[in-house]
């Protein structure tokens, strides 16, 4: 099973709407790489993004879950984008072996600081995954990260 877990972002709340033009980030990398399951965690109020899952899914098969962000008023909390994140995983985890799904983060959609998160979570927490980006001047690409981060670094990280 291949799942994606992304942001919402503001972009694709407004391709969605129709206020602008394309796809967006997450619905490109949706119909670029086929998944089963969206898990898209979202921390927008519900009369602004409820209507993006019934025109996301005019565009893929798979099964589609907007997650509401907990405790997270403020986009680019650290601590908490990485909680929301972290808890996420843990519960495809826990619906899944780890040889029965194929983990697909998606950095393009949120902020800069959701996507620095899934870069740590990828080199950390969640090694296995691919990371995805997509825009429109380059289409929807995977990407490689040329590090690997120590468990020293993301505590000192964590604890500033």
């Amino acid at each position: 099973m291949k799942v994606l877990l992304t942001w919402l972002g503001g972009t694709d709340l407004r391709c969605a709407a129709g206020t602008a033009p394309g796809l967006g980030p997450l619905a490109s990398g949706v119909t670029e790489y086929g998944f089963d399951k969206i898990v898209i965690l979202n921390n927008y109020p519900p009369k602004e993004s409820t209507h993006y899952v019934p025109w996301l899914k005019t565009h893929t098969d798979a099964t589609i879950q907007l997650k509401k962000a907990k405790d997270l008023p403020n986009p680019v909390d650290y601590g908490q984008i990485y909680i929301n994140a972290i808890a996420a995983i843990d519960d495809i985890k826990d619906q899944h072996s780890s040889d029965d799904y194929d983990l697909t983060l998606h950095l393009s959609p949120g902020t800069p600081q959701m996507q620095a998160i899934w870069i740590l979570i990828a080199k950390t927490h969640a090694p296995k995954a691919t990371l995805i980006q997509s825009s429109t001047e380059q289409g929807v690409s995977k990407v490689e990260v040329p590090f690997d981060i120590t468990a020293d670094f993301i505590g000192e990280f964590f604890r500033e």
